[in-house]
């Protein structure tokens, strides 16, 4: 067992509790499940694990321990403080953490050394149409063209800034949103080389004053280039290169996160909050002809607190994450699941998430303090239906 232990390297974790074996042979088959020893060889987003005890999981939680798993520092992660997850064209994981960016297959994670971005905090990763792949860190972006086994390459002109947002709209193209109020643009030539420019004329400050702005979050409607910024709200960028604020009812001065739908419409807004508020809203007027009368609108109903970041689904949920509330996923306006860490049993590793993904497979990814957690909603679910044991 320990050969084999070797053998598989460092992969994914799943959950459950440690029972108690009755022979040799049916302790060895524990532990090889508890230090998540893939029973099936696969790719990321379809890793099985089987939970020892599907009783220990909460009654009241909906989904149960088949459905999770997790990648952390022991399995090779460079820290536990996952910010940004991403999914290439060959279905690689990337996740961005305190310490540097790494790459995950399914079977092995691996921390990514090429020049300049080693060691580095990553705060966001984003896979291009053309399949290029950005990565925003506190000493500037990087940019991967050429698709696996290409290094990556610096954009000089971001250098020794911190790189908080990135999004694409055409292959070979990407804005970046920075901690000191700027966007950038930048462009993939014919020679393969990338032309990075400031977007705006100045940098993005709080009005009446001239300290830049921490940007959040960057998402298009249509063709309009939306800012999340902290202190302003949420801004449209204009064809003329100028800001223009988008109203809300009642207004988000502390926007953390943004999410568009398929057709590239911004649905919903995450803000800062109160613990006991809602801090998740949604865009009105994000379709064509309506995007010149764009409004944020609170969703009531949820205690949420800070929503850090949004995913959507191919099927329409919405999956919100929190700064201390764990995740909620939402069926249009209305929340469906809600999975804390106590709720899961540790499937979700922490209430405090800081990034969320989903990947083509429909597998939700979500980056926390204490590393990365999946959750595989088309997986085996567990209930019970009664507490009378002859009644199951």
């Amino acid at each position: 067992m320990k050969r084999r232990e070797g053998q598989r390297g460092r992969g994914e974790e799943g959950k459950g509790e440690r029972a108690r074996p009755s022979t040799k042979r049916v302790g060895a088959f524990i532990l090889a499940l508890a230090f998540g020893l893939p029973l099936l060889p696969s790719s990321p987003s379809t890793l099985f694990r089987l939970p020892l005890f599907p009783s220990a999981f909460s009654q009241s939680q909906p989904s149960s321990l088949h459905q999770w798993g997790a990648v952390t520092l022991f399995h090779g992660l460079p820290s536990d403080m996952v910010r940004a997850i991403a999914q290439d064209s060959e279905g690689v994981m990337w996740f961005g953490t305190d310490a540097g960016l790494a790459r995950y297959d399914g079977r092995r994670t691996q921390t990514v050394t090429d020049e300049g971005l080693a060691g580095r905090r990553v705060l966001a990763v984003r896979v291009g149409p053309g399949g290029e792949l950005w990565v925003g860190t506190d000493g500037g972006a990087f940019v991967r063209a050429g698709g696996e086994g290409s290094r990556f390459r610096a954009l000089p002109e971001t250098k020794g800034k911190t790189v908080t947002a990135v999004n694409t709209n055409a292959p070979g193209r990407a804005f970046l949103a920075t901690g000191d109020g700027l966007v950038f643009d930048s462009r993939q030539q014919p020679d393969e080389s990338f032309t990075t420019r400031p977007l705006l004329a100045e940098p993005v400050t709080a009005a009446g004053k001239s300290q830049p702005l921490w940007l959040t979050s960057l998402a298009f409607a249509g063709e309009t280039l939306l800012v999340g910024t902290r202190g302003r709200g949420l801004l449209a960028v204009t064809p003329e290169g100028t800001l223009k604020e988008v109203a809300g009812r009642p207004r988000a001065f502390f926007v953390e996160a943004l999410a568009e739908d398929s057709e590239g419409g911004v649905v919903r807004l995450g803000s800062q909050t109160s613990a006991g508020d809602s801090g998740l809203y949604k865009i009105e007027g994000a379709s064509p002809p309506q995007q010149q009368q764009l409004r944020a609108v609170k969703l009531a109903g949820a205690s949420t607190g800070t929503v850090s970041a949004l995913a959507r689904a191919s099927g329409g949920d919405l999956y919100a994450a929190t700064d201390g509330h764990g995740v909620f996923r939402y069926r249009g306006e209305q929340v469906f699941e809600h999975f804390t860490f106590e709720g899961t049993a540790g499937g979700l590793r922490s209430d405090r998430v800081s990034a969320v993904f989903v990947d083509r497979e429909g597998v939700v990814w979500f980056g926390t303090n204490r590393g990365v957690c999946r959750f595989d909603p088309h997986g085996v679910r567990v209930e019970k239906l009664s507490a009378e044991t002859e009644s199951n």
